[in-house]
């Protein structure tokens, strides 16, 4: 059943679009990682047995290999690959045209299927007419047309025009791997470029019931250096769900977002997606952070790419926004597992001591904290008013916290300047790994003296996060003295129909159910 209703979502609008997704036959890619593994059965299977004795023997050998891989140590990072991932699926746009065995397009202006302006009040007209594929790359760009232009010959005018694809009824990907992009952003007020992925198969129910992952957004007016990363679920308007975090990353440390490429990838596991820039870590969600509200993200997903112009969250277009624009896409990888990466404390108080960060594998397997018997060490870079207490040029590290956010990273090098520069996994391009931390000022919080029943989890700094330009406190608060709401109630209001993203710890009876 086709389903075509807009709905406002952190100030912009989104769709219901149950049926997008019908009917599909996708190649379902299997993305689970697998490790090495002894089956002495399917040796078996293979050897002509004559008797009973070579198949003792056989069979001994075979249980004898499976003890050998199960005692082996740890692995460590000069000896990573045979657990690093491998790529499963990519696409690098060095073809002539667009790759139809991979990507379709999705042209128009959403009005064909109900859903004018694709239910965000977006401006844009899709046509394959602004998609081009160059030097290896895919070029999506967006035009400002006007009457009488190269532009305006159609039988129905379109005064801006942009490009969409997607894999959808093509290739969906399961919950396990990592999935990137290398892009180079457009910029300019009204410019909405997007990298996300949408359910296969809508098993829970229409948007957002069945899910949302939004790898990399970018709004024009916040600068090309500020993205989002974030997940749509909950159920039908008006209780749909999201829950999101940015990061900037200055352009003087990190380059501007629109003159040069960037890698934007999430990775998925079971009940949990971690979102990246450039191999840096800035957000983690999982199950806990939608209660009560299901986690949909399980399930098979598959890729969009899109340049939008205008709606409700960037705004449109104005005279200080210049055309053309292009969202430039070097390539679009899957991988079968996860990369290394610093587990830690992504919050701490200010002046917080002795907050310990590691490098973990793929496996969530800590490395041996030592320093390389080999050539290499690893170089641990702290923000500014941090120092490292313990453990620079090993896996491990304890920091001592100043005052200001920043990001933690770790690089590994090679004493010998004369070699190849060493990587977490070998030939990979995973050289340097971040992890963005704030520091909060804990003294500044509002006090409340209330915690919705669960003060382990709706803490004061919970009640004094941004929910929309009030904290959730400050919500919780008003209800409770000016609507006359018992504060359970007022807690379920705040945490669940309304701002579950933000507020959700707060949820009564401590993620139990209502």
């Amino acid at each position: 059943q086709k389903m075509s209703m807009s709905m406002m979502v952190k100030g912009r609008y989104h769709s219901v679009a149950n049926a997008e997704n019908e009917g599909q036959n996708a190649t379902e890619i299997d993305t689970l990682m697998t490790s090495p593994k002894v089956n002495k059965y399917n040796c078996l299977a293979k050897v002509n047995i004559t008797s009973k004795k070579l198949m003792y023997i056989i069979s001994s050998a075979c249980v004898l290999i499976g003890i050998i891989f199960f005692l082996l140590p740890s692995r460590d990072l000069q000896n990573t690959g045979d657990w690093c991932p491998n790529i499963s699926w990519e696409d690098n746009f060095n073809g002539p045209s667009l790759n139809l065995f991979k990507w379709s397009y999705q042209n128009g202006d959403g009005c064909d299927v109900g859903l004018c302006g694709w239910g965000n009040n977006e401006l844009e007209f899709y046509t394959e007419d602004n998609l081009q594929i160059a030097n290896g790359t895919v070029i999506m760009e967006a035009r400002h047309n006007l009457e009488g232009s190269s532009h305006s010959n159609k039988a129905n005018f379109h005064e801006y025009t942009s490009s969409k694809i997607l894999t959808r009824d093509k290739v969906s990907f399961g919950p396990i791997g990592r999935f990137e992009a290398r892009i180079k952003l457009p910029r300019g007020q009204g410019i909405w470029p997007a990298f996300w992925m949408l359910p296969a198969d809508n098993l829970y129910g229409g948007w957002p019931n069945s899910g949302e992952i939004d790898i990399m957004e970018n709004i024009g007016k916040e600068g090309p250096n500020t993205v989002h990363g974030t997940i749509h679920y909950g159920l039908d308007w008006p209780k749909d769900q999201y829950n999101e975090e940015a990061i900037f990353l200055p352009p003087k440390q990190w380059g501007d977002f629109s003159s040069s490429f960037h890698v934007f990838a999430v990775e998925r596991e079971v009940g949990l997606i971690r979102w990246f820039v450039d191999d840096i870590m800035y957000s983690v969600k999982s199950k806990s952070d939608v209660v009560p509200y299901l986690w949909p993200f399980d399930e098979k997903f598959y890729f969009i790419l899109n340049l939008a112009v205008g709606g409700g969250w960037p705004g449109n277009p104005d005279n200080t926004t210049t055309f053309p624009q292009q969202m430039i896409v070097d390539y679009v990888r899957v991988y079968n597992g996860t990369f290394p990466r610093i587990e830690g404390k992504n919050q701490v108080n200010s002046l917080d001591t002795d907050v310990i960060y590691e490098i973990v594998d793929g496996h969530q397997n800590s490395f041996e904290k030592k320093r390389d018997t080999g050539d290499n060490f690893y170089k641990w870079v702290v923000p500014d008013g941090a120092t490292i207490k313990s453990g620079q040029g090993t896996t491990r590290m304890l920091v001592n916290f100043g005052e200001s956010s920043g990001i933690v990273s770790v690089e590994l090098h090679k004493h010998d300047e004369g070699g190849d520069h060493a990587s977490f996994c070998n030939s990979q391009t995973k050289k340097k790994i971040g992890l963005r931390v704030k520091v909060v000022d804990n003294t500044l919080f509002d006090k409340y003296n209330f915690d919705c029943g669960c003060p382990s989890s709706c803490t004061q700094e919970v009640l004094n996060r941004d929910a929309d330009g009030h904290s959730c406190g400050q919500r919780i608060q008003w209800l409770i003295n000016e609507k006359g709401k018992s504060e359970r109630a007022a807690c379920i209001k705040v945490s669940y129909t309304e701002h579950n993203g933000r507020c959700g710890p707060c949820y009564p009876d401590c993620h139990g159910s209502d």
